[in-house]
């Protein structure tokens, strides 16, 4: 897997929530684990055993930074490349227990010297790991062209992609201690959308494309700013999208408790989930933008009612009501058409804009943010939807979602 030019994906053997991903994220020189997936390494190798690791993460000025360490100064970094002098860039790779990784800086200078994540999600020089399970040191190594299958998978809680690294299909490591069973909480958690969704496909796809905003609750209101008694805690403690956030089989959200009479046009449904997946493949690589840590873009769409009346433009009221009360109230948004004007100013969407003026069964593509970091008091959410939305003939809203993270 780490051979000469290969394009891969590192990450640790420890449970969800936990940094899995080792990451550089552009225009941050430190490296650290995080919880989301996004772009690897590639691998150079220098010798027997020897290699350097080239971010895939593209910097403004277009370079690609490559892992680097100093023992004298244990933080890790991602610096270009300097061919003249490349003490601190190589690496020796020592395999490790379950078809594991470990990487030790190779550096004649005295000090710690083997890449390891500290308990605060960094990436630091540290000692030699032990012999046996060493969750701070090992690494598993995946391929990065598969990053948005194993993205897919990991927001639908299914980790059995990782069954061939000791594993289990719920990401838990064999060897990681499972917590005790805790008191019931009071309310919905970011679980419960998913346990609602049951096995229907339709209610699956459309939470798992929310998932995230689902888990920013897990912050809790206590780090928000809400009064005890205000009721938005429950549902919003501290996340954009309601943790009592029903999907419906036909392809609409609601509020638990409060199911409205949807009847979608004969056919719609189809239609609507084929478009989006159809959006999602022309989208690519492309992420959301406006914040950290994008997520991959998923199918995303909420089917028009038969007897609803389709609005002439896309608007944030629309999108609101669309939403049907699962929204932070009064959460701003914003909506861009996917022009010229966009292209101009996102270059990289050239091809997916073009593509998306060919489209005969959508209307009014635009880049929709939903939410952002100043705009959410008392509620402090810090992980924002951004879609790409088009409307049918019918008035569905199509497209994909991902998130970003704005803190």
């Amino acid at each position: 897997m780490l051979s000469d030019g290969a394009e891969v994906l590192l990450r640790r053997r420890v449970p969800p929530g936990e940094g899995q991903w080792l990451v550089k994220f552009p225009g941050i020189v430190w490296v650290r684990a995080w919880d989301a997936l996004v772009d690897g390494l590639r691998v150079h190798a220098v010798g027997e055993g020897l290699v350097m690791l080239e971010s895939l993460a593209q910097e403004d000025d277009g370079s690609r930074p490559y892992l680097w360490g100093n023992p004298a100064d244990p933080v890790v970094q991602g610096r270009p490349l300097d061919p003249a002098n490349r003490t601190g860039y190589v690496w020796r790779v020592h395999t490790g227990p379950v078809n594991t990784y470990r990487f030790e800086l190779v550096s004649d200078q005295p000090g710690p010297k083997w890449l390891r994540a500290t308990p605060q999600k960094w990436i630091r020089l540290g000692q030699p790991p032990s012999r046996g399970y060493a969750p701070e040191h090992d690494f598993v190594a995946l391929p990065a062209a598969d990053r948005q299958t194993f993205a897919q998978a990991e927001l639908a809680g299914d980790f059995s992609f990782l069954n061939g690294y000791g594993i289990a299909n719920d990401g838990w490591p064999a060897e990681w201690p499972r917590p005790t069973p805790a008191a019931a909480p009071v309310g919905p958690t970011p679980q419960t959308p998913r346990l609602r969704a049951g096995d229907d496909p339709v209610a699956r796809e459309l939470i798992a494309a929310l998932q995230p905003c689902f888990d920013d609750g897990a912050g809790g209101a206590e780090n928000s700013d809400y009064d005890p008694d205000d009721p938005r805690r429950i549902g919003w403690p501290h996340n954009l999208v309601s943790l009592d956030t029903v999907a419906s089989p036909t392809g609409t959200l609601y509020l638990h408790g409060q199911p409205p009479t949807h009847r979608p046009p004969p056919g719609e449904l189809d239609r609507c989930r084929a478009l989006a997946h159809a959006i999602v493949r022309a989208l690519g690589p492309l992420r959301p933008h406006g914040g950290d840590h994008p997520t991959p873009f998923l199918p995303f769409y909420l089917v028009a009612d038969a007897h609803d009346p389709v609005p002439t433009r896309l608007s944030a009221e629309w999108i609101h009501a669309a939403f049907n009360g699962t929204l932070y109230p009064d959460t701003p948004i914003t909506i861009v058409p996917i022009d010229a004007a966009f292209v101009a100013e996102h270059p990289e969407w050239a091809e997916f804009a073009a593509w998306a003026a060919t489209q005969q069964e959508l209307t009014m593509l635009s880049y929709v943010a939903i939410g952002y970091d100043t705009g959410q008091e008392p509620n402090y959410a810090a992980i924002f939807p951004r879609l790409v939305l088009g409307v049918t003939a019918a008035g569905s809203l199509v497209g994909a979602c991902g998130t970003v993270v704005q803190a």
